[in-house]
């Protein structure tokens, strides 16, 4: 069989080339797990040059890609780095396990290391990434080449709570979900944005307002207190009820209707300024 040309050196790998490099490996002689312990290792050595003592987190997926991860933990722990590995699967292939009964560790639940690696997707990955995921991990890559701290931050703070939930469900996250766990997030973070403002701490303030600014753009556009007015209206001309002994009722239908489109706070201002009137 004529071997396959290996790309050269230093080049970012597509998932066609990377597949391919492994197979030409795989037929020169080279096993799935000699191929592990080498990656693994090379990688290990630039998180650890990278981490410059900080903890460090790995999530590893079921697949080989969560091997490599459970072989970078094991090298780390070697070399005396604070290392822990976040796995919401048990590994599937056998190169796989292999990998994690040598790491021998204990997975944990949250992540919390200070520089993380992840090793949830590889070449391997049968589905697509949803829509969400796709976007958020392409603007990480843009922010991070254009040195764009905020959105970065604001980015990866996303990410690793959707991969917390994920760990937590055992399952990928819905679009609907993951634009469910941004809201969550700009409802927190405006609530800190007003202690802030309070204590009279401006720089950050200034952090926070940078973050909600980049969380805002992967929710839908939100409406204007009049435009939440006028759907309440509809509302309670639909359900026939007026006075303040509604709000309940209006306000199930209101959120049900509204739901990613405006904040709960504004949305129950809005009905109890529509029913008092």
């Amino acid at each position: 069989m004529k071997r396959q040309a290996m790309p050269p050196r230093n080049q970012i790998l597509t998932v066609a080339q990377m597949q391919a490099a492994e197979q030409a490996l795989i037929d020169g002689g080279e096993t799935v797990s000699s191929l592990m312990k080498r990656a693994g290792a090379g990688a290990a050595d630039y998180v650890w040059r990278l981490s410059a003592g900080r903890p460090v987190t790995v999530l590893c997926g079921p697949g080989n890609n969560g091997g490599d991860g459970y072989v970078i933990a094991r090298v780390l722990r070697e070399r005396g780095v604070a290392v822990q590995v976040v796995a919401p699967l048990e590994p599937r292939t056998a190169a796989a396990r292999a990998a994690c009964t040598a790491w021998g560790g204990e997975p944990v639940e949250q992540a919390s290391g200070e520089v993380f690696v992840d090793c949830l997707f590889g070449s391997g990955l049968a589905r697509s990434l949803d829509p969400a995921m796709e976007r958020l991990l392409a603007d990480l890559q843009q922010a991070m080449r254009t040195k764009d701290v905020p959105r970065r931050e604001a980015i990866r703070m996303v990410r690793a709570a959707i991969q917390n939930s994920e760990i937590a469900l055992q399952r990928p996250l819905t679009e609907q979900e993951i634009q469910d766990l941004i809201a969550r997030e700009i409802k927190r973070r405006n609530e800190a944005l007003e202690l802030f403002r309070k204590g009279g701490r401006q720089d950050l303030v200034a952090e926070e307002e940078a973050g909600l600014r980049v969380l805002a753009e992967y929710l839908p556009r939100q409406l204007s207190q009049e435009e939440i007015a006028e759907i309440v209206r509809g509302i309670v001309r639909e359900l026939g009820v007026s006075g303040p002994a509604a709000v309940g009722q209006v306000m199930r239908a209101a959120m049900a209707q509204l739901k990613g489109r405006a904040d709960g706070r504004l949305i129950n201002e809005v009905v109890r300024q529509v029913l008092a009137q």
